[in-house]
């Protein structure tokens, strides 16, 4: 967020106990952490929380005047936002414990329960009617819905009790409007001026493909997307395998289903001017986080993401990585369909199968199977047995290019289901796709020319 920016040129203090030249040495820190808070600006604290209560206390005043005020614990296992929850010290406190891999102790009730905090909008807002936000937020809480007049993207992005109609109002006006606000009533004013960003300033959002994750197989663009980024986002499992390729990134990972929410964080942070990698395994355009970035800026449009350039390095997709083990079994037409039914129904993906085979078409297959669904491939065992010769080739590669990497051939008469994991690519042959040993290796190819169907 923007007032993070500011601690790029921040002032750090050291007591004479704290042997470090580069610091200023100052033999009163209390008065410079007063100083600092009259002057309005933020002040983070490697120091219990108590001995910043108190130095602090008898300057309290306005809640809507404070700077943010975050105490971090030495180890800095904690971070927690004391003072300036409405100039933004949860976002701060958010932003460094993800710096420094803590915990930020946010207690504020409404941006807990919500995930967003009602006074502190983007830049292209401005609320009108602060003096009315404690009562809205506690009737909010008290399980009290709300309805918007008008229409903002950021209002979504939490988890707002939105209805069409309710007694609680969120207004977003015009700005040549007029409104008065009231406790039931909370008013919020475009601010046309704050959607662009100065050109030099535009934040990029980078799709990176790392194939496998293996060092061998990411491209030298996609290197240097990483290389280059301030934060990267995704995926543990796949933030861990390109752990290689990063330096001092802010890194911000997040569960394997959390795909949208995982894009619009990215777009959010890229638009304060960052550059942003997303980190998707394969390629990020085939069953991964590209879809879903588009998808956010399509479906979800805030226009902050005015400010974001939005680029994609593609990446060695699984049924490549796998086809080369074995050959080129994919060296003629073919089909790739996910057996996950997550995003779509199981009689979809049935249906596509028995086309693909109809067609005679290479298949394979990603996601072949899960804790939710471990006999899905089973079914599609019985498919190709209903429409394909007993020896239709079947190859099966698992953990490809990473730690513990299987792969085998057999056929449809002897294939075993056992071998195919969640990380396995399945690759049923057409018909014409064929097999031979040479020097003891065994290999699978789809030729490139078909027999012309007799009349």
């Amino acid at each position: 967020m923007a007032i993070g920016e500011g601690f790029r040129n921040a002032t750090i203090y050291r007591t004479s106990r704290v042997k470090h030249s580069v610091f200023v040495l100052t033999e009163n820190i209390s008065d410079e952490i007063r100083h600092a808070f009259k002057s309005g600006r933020p002040i983070v604290a490697f120091c219990a929380c108590g001995i910043v209560i108190r130095i602090l206390a008898p300057l309290l005043k306005d809640k809507f005047d404070e700077p943010p005020v975050l105490c971090i614990a030495e180890d800095g296992s904690s971070i927690v936002p004391l003072l300036g929850g409405n100039a933004g010290a949860n976002e701060l406190a958010g932003e460094l414990a993800d710096i420094l891999h803590g915990h930020a102790a946010i207690t504020t009730s409404g941006y807990l329960r919500f995930g967003l905090n009602l006074l502190l909008p983007p830049a292209d807002l401005e609320l009108v009617n602060k003096e009315d936000a404690a009562s809205f937020i506690s009737s909010l809480l008290n399980g009290q819905k709300v309805a918007l007049v008008g229409d903002h993207q950021w209002f979504h992005t939490g988890s707002l009790p939105l209805v069409n109609d309710a007694p609680l109002k969120i207004v977003i006006d015009d700005v040549n409007k007029e409104q008065n606000g009231s406790p039931t009533k909370l008013v919020y004013r475009k601010r046309e001026e704050h959607v662009s960003l100065p050109a030099q300033e535009r934040g990029v959002l980078t799709i990176v493909g790392i194939g496998s994750g293996s060092p061998e197989g990411i491209t030298l663009s996609a290197r240097n997307a990483l290389k280059e980024a301030t934060d990267v986002f995704g995926y543990e499992y796949y933030l861990k395998l390109a752990a290689p390729f990063l330096t001092n990134q802010i890194v911000h990972a997040s569960d394997n289903r959390e795909e949208l929410a995982r894009a619009k964080a990215a777009l959010d942070r890229a638009a304060t001017g960052k550059k942003i990698a997303m980190i998707s395994s394969g390629d990020p355009g085939i069953f991964a986080m590209a879809a879903a970035v588009f998808e956010t800026l399509d479906q979800h449009y805030s226009p902050l993401w005015n400010n974001v350039d939005v680029r994609v390095e593609p990446g060695i997709t699984a049924a490549q990585s796998a086809a080369a083990r074995f050959g080129a079994p994919l060296g003629h037409d073919f089909a790739v369909i996910s057996l996950s039914d997550n995003l779509k129904p199981w009689k979809i993906i049935e249906k596509r199968i028995i086309s693909a085979i109809e067609a005679d078409l290479v298949l394979a297959l990603y996601n072949p199977v899960s804790r939710a669904r471990p006999t899905k491939i089973m079914d599609v065992i019985d498919m190709l047995k209903a429409h394909c010769g007993a020896e239709r080739l079947i190859m099966i590669g698992t953990d490809i290019g990473r730690s513990g990497e299987q792969t085998s051939i057999t056929t449809l008469a002897n294939v075993n289901v056992q071998d195919i994991t969640s990380r396995s690519v399945v690759i049923i042959g057409s018909s014409q796709t064929r097999k031979f040993t040479q020097s003891g290796k065994t290999w699978s190819y789809t030729p490139r020319s078909y027999p012309i169907p007799k009349e």
